[in-house]
């Protein structure tokens, strides 16, 4: 059995207790026949436990109903199933934002690498909206309070005493999660931050020679204490001396040969080099 607490799980206690109580029988009676503990099928039918199939199929069989109350009671614990894996993924996206914001709080010099996207740090909520929707560890439930907690996020860029780098690609400055226009507003917004006294924003060409090591992934370096890399199923945390140092290293190489005169380097999105791939997002991105 699996623990879950739904309207689900509820719709489908408060269909066994009515079957139940239509035939007279107590939850005792019910459990003894079926094989199982009255308090199983307490939780049950309180919608704090969902049956497994087999015990589902015990419990029916006890309460003599028709097919077809069998086949929507059999549906009903298929969709709760459903949601109830839904609801262990719920959140999980959220607690990491909101790990990696507490970590931006706590950093006085932050250092990004992005070879692929905007940081989200940069990111207009727009681009975060779009970006969200493809982000692997993000449901659908959680794109709401991902707005939210991205405009959040972007106030420390404000305050005074710390201090941002950001060093994108060409590649990452024209690659868009979402339609095209998205680049014109992400342009602007880099040139309006870029002029913020405590964030330094570059721009590596892409006939920029490589540098060091080939940029596989980005990262971002929180002052010596950390470098977090994000990958497909979350965030990868580097904590060692050695590993730290090299990647600031990294970011050195590239940052020497980056081009941080924002008016020239956004205009790669102005009409004469448009962005070299827009990525489709799903239906309704963007939109709320």
């Amino acid at each position: 059995m699996s623990p879950a607490r739904s309207v689900l799980a509820e719709e489908l206690g408060r269909r066994l207790r009515r079957h139940r109580l239509d035939l007279g029988l107590s939850g005792l009676e019910v459990a003894a026949r079926a094989g199982v503990t009255q308090p199983s099928v307490s939780k049950i039918e309180r919608g704090m436990m969902l049956p497994s199939t087999e015990v589902l199929e015990r419990v029916l069989g006890v309460l003599g109903l028709a097919d077809e109350h069998r086949t929507d009671l059999r549906d009903l614990l298929t969709r709760a199933v459903d949601d109830a894996a839904d609801r262990r993924r719920h959140g999980r996206g959220l607690a990491l934002l909101d790990a990696i914001a507490e970590r931006e709080r706590n950093t006085t010099a932050l250092r990004s690498f992005s070879t692929s996207m905007i940081p989200p740090l940069l990111q207009t909520a727009d681009y975060a909206r779009y970006a969200a929707r493809l982000t692997p560890w993000m449901s659908e439930r959680e794109l709401g309070r991902a707005s939210a907690l991205h405009l959040e996020r972007q106030g420390v860029l404000f305050e005074q005493g710390r201090s941002f780098e950001f060093l994108l690609t060409e590649s990452a400055l024209r690659l868009c999660p979402g339609p095209p226009t998205l680049a014109a507003t992400q342009a602007d917004r880099l040139r309006v931050l870029s002029a913020l006294p405590g964030v330094r924003i570059g721009i590596v060409p892409d006939s920029a020679a490589v540098s060091e090591v080939f940029p596989l992934y980005g990262f971002t370096l929180h002052d010596d204490a950390a470098v977090a890399v994000e990958t497909f199923t979350g965030e990868l945390l580097l904590s060692r001396a050695d590993e730290i140092a090299a990647h600031a290293a990294v970011l050195d190489g590239y940052a020497a040969g980056a081009d941080y005169d924002l008016e020239t380097a956004t205009g790669l999105l102005t009409s004469d080099r448009r962005p070299l791939a827009s990525i489709p997002a799903p239906a309704g991105a963007g939109t709320g």
